[in-house]
């Protein structure tokens, strides 16, 4: 059939280029967006578009290259409509989770490509808790580099990991970040979301930058502290290279006030269009990208080392590769310190003593103001 239909297309261009006819281009009507899937059952995408002998392929990009570095996919036991608008992935196992796809449109007038799309189930893909072992207890990440002596030390729920700032870190392969820092890029639509939360005492801040990790990308990503020369406290920094110009690196400024020998709540989230940081389960700075990047997976992530060494201690590290939301974040800290956090201020909460509730001391300024008339009248 598939001969028949292509003798068929082939005769019908030769039919319109000797009438001095030619096709237009395909244009997509609508792009197959990314899905939310269940592990053991199938997933799909479709393309809506429009031409004249239009023929469907799809792709998966292991890499996100772009063209020349696309893997043709063919029916079989995993996929089904690799020929047709919609593909279907059969059966999706956890390997399948951030893989890229896209679909190549044909015609006699050329060819075009759709976005980018992925499926994502929700989880916690990475968990390094450090009790007594380097490796992870959830996820694929495999420990395949082990610099210097890193050793344990008391964290803040077991053990934790430690590092001094000479050499000790340590390497995992094949782990998915899911950061995506694209806002003009078609790649946004196919994911990127994702959080990292961890645990992280600094022993030293002398140093002007030291890593708590590296991700090993054609566009690194990196995160550490960061002190300003005769600064006393460091400030924490998130940092990428532009995916386009492979430079410069660009720098969010975290938190500016975290002190030596202290236990810190650091929570990292990106969505679509913004990246937001979180300390002891609080948001502390949310910003809107401008610049492109996107980490690929699965990548090589480095503990305690990237471009400097960090002195100090990691505990509770974690990948979700999903956006956890504010409450969320917050009640982890909460669970594990025992602590209130007031994530959202309740706007009747007159006086700003750090708490969500309202109470007397509010009441009190609220009876104070009770029936006070500031209105301007006119003059008789």
């Amino acid at each position: 059939m598939k001969k028949i239909c292509l003798v068929g297309i082939m005769a019908a261009v030769a039919l319109m280029a000797s009438a001095g006819m030619s096709w237009a281009q395909p244009v997509i009507d609508t792009q197959p967006t990314s899905v939310i899937g269940v592990l053991g059952e199938d997933a799909s995408w479709t393309v809506a578009a429009s031409g004249e002998g239009l023929s469907y392929q799809w792709y998966y990009d292991p890499n996100i290259l772009g063209p020349g570095n696309e893997v043709e996919l063919i029916d079989g036991a995993d996929y089904s409509g690799t020929e047709t608008a919609t593909l279907t992935l059969l059966v999706l196992e956890q390997t399948d989770i951030g893989k890229m796809f896209f679909c190549r449109i044909t015609n006699g007038g050329g060819s075009v490509d759709t976005n980018y799309v992925t499926v994502n189930v929700p989880a916690l893909v990475h968990y390094w808790p450090f009790d007594g072992n380097f490796n992870e207890v959830q996820g694929v990440g495999a420990l395949d580099e082990t610099y210097g002596e890193p050793g344990y030390e008391t964290g803040v729920v077991g053990q934790a990991l430690s590092v001094d700032r000479t050499n000790d870190g340590l390497a995992y392969s094949n782990v998915s970040v899911f950061f995506n820092f694209d806002t003009l890029d078609p790649i946004i639509n196919a994911g990127g979301q994702s959080t990292m939360t961890f645990w992280m005492k600094s022993r030293d801040i002398a140093k002007v930058w030291a890593s708590y990790f590296y991700v090993e990308s054609p566009t690194p990503m990196m995160m550490g502290q960061h002190r300003i020369p005769g600064m006393i406290r460091y400030r924490t920094v998130l940092v990428w290279e532009d995916q386009i110009n492979y430079g410069p690196w660009s720098y969010m400024d975290l938190d500016p006030s975290l002190a030596q020998d202290q236990w810190y709540f650091l929570a990292v989230r990106n969505s679509k269009n913004e990246t937001a940081f979180f300390i002891n389960g609080v948001p502390y700075k949310k910003i809107t990208r401008d610049c492109q990047h996107y980490v690929y997976n699965p990548a090589r992530f480095v503990l305690g080392v990237g471009d400097e060494w960090f002195n100090g201690a990691i505990d509770e590290f974690k990948i979700y590769n999903y956006p956890v939301s504010d409450r969320d974040i917050a009640q982890e800290y909460a669970d594990i310190t025992g602590m209130e956090v007031c994530v959202n201020d309740n706007p009747a909460n007159i006086v700003e003593d750090g708490s969500c509730r309202v109470d007397l001391a509010d009441f009190s300024v609220l009876a104070a103001q009770w029936l006070k008339d500031l209105t301007i009248n006119p003059e008789p």
